[in-house]
């Protein structure tokens, strides 16, 4: 039996928020179904990377100053987002 503590965590809390019997155990379906659905939620969410981050990011980039580069390190050593 292989156990995906991720959904059951998810679907378990979801059960507790949604004031429903929570259930000790789910069958193969059911897990199926809480992955996909998960997934689905994350492709389609407004601030994935895909769907406006990637817009948020690189606006912050553009609009950041020039980085003060602290003594002793070179433009190169220094990571900016």
């Amino acid at each position: 039996m292989q156990a995906d503590c991720g959904i059951f965590v998810i679907h378990y809390a979801q059960q507790v928020q949604e004031g429903k019997l929570i259930k000790p155990m789910f069958d193969k379906e059911e897990v199926f179904e809480k992955s996909v659905e998960i997934i689905t939620t994350l492709v389609n969410h407004a601030n994935n990377y895909s769907n406006g981050l990637q817009g948020v990011l690189e606006e912050r980039r553009k609009s950041r100053t020039k980085a003060i580069i602290p003594d002793g390190y070179n433009e190169e050593d220094i990571i900016s987002l």
